[in-house]
């Protein structure tokens, strides 16, 4: 194994990226990640969640878009007061989840280089 990499209980890594992420990263953004998607899983997955809400605003643009007054959408609410408050809070999730996207990119970065795999690649003979 080359000094490029080091094996650790979970595989072998990059060391110059683990050295890195030992001085720099703290582990419990992952925590705060698993905040983070509990309450949109809560927010999206309650019955009277944003699922509800996007069927009633459907309601609403079909009969005022298409005319159609069979729908049994909510009386007494503005369609575009509804479209905003779910685009600001989709918006929110969206932003969340780039967060944790990008967090688990810098754990993704231990990867090791190609150079390394090339090399693993080598101590296989397939024709044995």
């Amino acid at each position: 194994m080359s000094k490029k990499t080091q094996e650790t209980v979970y595989g072998i890594v990059s060391s110059k990226k683990l050295d890195e992420l030992q001085q720099n990263f703290d582990t419990t953004q992952i925590l705060a990640a698993v905040d983070a998607i509990d309450e949109i899983r809560s927010r999206i997955c309650e019955p009277d969640g944003i699922r509800l809400e996007l069927l009633h605003l459907h309601s609403m643009a079909h009969t005022i878009i298409n005319g159609d007054f069979t729908m049994n959408a909510p009386i007494g609410t503005c369609i575009w007061e509804v479209a905003q408050e779910l685009e600001l809070e989709i918006d929110d999730f969206a932003s969340k989840l780039d967060a944790i996207a990008t967090l688990l990119g810098k754990l993704g970065e231990l990867a090791p280089d190609d150079e390394y795999e090339d090399e693993d690649e080598d101590d296989f003979d397939f024709d044995e």
